[in-house]
């Protein structure tokens, strides 16, 4: 014998894998419909439970009065108790139904309110339910899309709704996005809400599958900073400087091949670096560097290019990317003899420990490799800053002579 708790636990599987398609085509969640074979019992089964039928057959009475369903009611004709009449049969018919046996009336309410507006503005904007050449449409991109703003915050379904319809409309602004003339749309919130904007921006230009740029926004420019350690290479007296990457690039163009770089991803190790003749230092934070510095003309030309980066797995994993962009570049206390020595200064740094991921070998020395491993299988992070500046200077000295 099934009771109703098996049907609502049953509506309940459905609703959760079938929501999103039903949200998006209302014609399938009014058909959609769930039927429950309810196993009566046998004369048998009755007469050795007879306050167990008993209960069950009322427990289906009382669901078939409050419940958005329906149950189907068969005669018994048994010899002992006579004739019963048993429920045989229980179904949901539509979402509606099925999502208040599942409990789930109000998230199906804002669902489908929601999947509605969207639908109606990509209808407006000429995307009809299936794309040109069986490219996704509206009713696709709803499905793939409601599950997530579902969950939004009323004034961010308007910002969705107002950003996909504006940049519908204008494919090619130009503008910043902090310019679009709607409140509250800023780069922020872009980032939460990628994923649903260009899906949906995608189904409104007749099914294409787009990536940020498809946006139609100018985007702000990549910057570097550098410290010119050689006052004899900076103009007017300017030695402390960030500005777009290609127009820090064009910088000694007459002289690049006789300048030596120093790229450090900690900003107290690049203000801390003293004057040398003919160097140049660059400052990126964290994996900005590996996008930056290759990107420099006079970086690719230069006479010397060394890297000194915290020892820890995202150090090293930037001197690796660095070597595969920039071949020859000089690491400067990056090896196992350094964490040797200095081991007491380390922190620890349990999620690098058993961590191997992105460990490729490519462009790095052997004790290079030795480090990192220690790094990953005793879980340690020695900053750059923490070792004796003194030897430090040394070193990276040397890496230049």
């Amino acid at each position: 014998m099934r009771g109703p708790a098996e049907l609502a636990a049953r509506a309940a599987v459905r609703y959760q894998r079938v929501y999103a398609a039903w949200a998006a085509n209302p014609d399938q969640a009014r058909a959609e419909v769930l039927p429950l074979p309810l196993d009566p019992p046998t004369q048998d089964l009755a007469l050795a439970n007879a306050d167990g039928v008993a209960a069950w057959i009322d427990a289906w009475r009382q669901w078939e009065r409050s419940a958005p369903g329906t149950v189907t009611w068969e005669g018994r004709r048994w010899a002992s108790p006579g004739t019963q009449h048993l429920p045989v049969r229980a179904q949901l018919v539509g979402a509606d139904a099925i999502a208040s046996a599942a409990g789930r009336a109000g998230h199906w309410g804002l669902a489908s309110s929601r999947a509605g507006m969207i639908a109606g503005m990509l209808e407006a904007l000429g995307a009809g339910p299936t794309g040109p050449s069986g490219r996704d449409g509206a009713a696709e991109a709803v499905a793939a899309v409601i599950g997530e703003v579902v969950e939004y915050e009323d004034d961010d379904v308007e910002r969705l709704v107002a950003a996909v319809g504006w940049l519908a409309l204008h494919p090619s602004s130009g503008l910043y996005l902090r310019q679009l003339p709607i409140a509250g749309l800023d780069t922020a919130w872009l980032e939460r809400h990628r994923r649903v904007v260009l899906r949906l921006l995608g189904a409104a230009r007749g099914g294409e599958r787009l990536v940020e740029s498809g946006l139609g926004l100018r985007r702000p420019p990549t910057t570097v900073r550098v410290r010119i350690l050689d006052p004899g290479l900076a103009a007017g007296g300017l030695r402390d400087v960030e500005a777009p990457v290609e127009e820090i690039s064009r910088m000694w163009a007459d002289r690049a091949g006789f300048i030596d770089v120093v790229a450090v991803d900690n900003l107290a190790t690049f203000l801390a670096l003293e004057e040398r003749p003919r160097t140049v230092a660059v400052w990126g934070a964290g994996s900005k560097i590996v996008q930056t510095l290759p990107r420099l003309s006079w970086a690719r030309r230069a006479r010397r290019v060394v890297y000194w980066g915290d020892l820890d797995g995202d150090g090293m994993r930037i001197l690796a990317c660095l070597s595969r962009r920039l071949p020859g570049i000089v690491p400067v206390l990056m090896d196992a003899p350094t964490l040797e020595r200095w081991r007491s200064l380390a922190v620890a740094d349990p999620g690098e420990r058993a961590s191997r991921d992105g460990l490729r070998s490519e462009g790095l020395g052997y004790e290079q490799m030795r480090a990192w491993r220690m790094i990953i299988d005793c879980g340690l992070r020695l900053e750059q800053e923490r070792l004796p500046w003194d030897e430090a200077t040394s070193a990276l000295s040397l890496a230049l002579a």
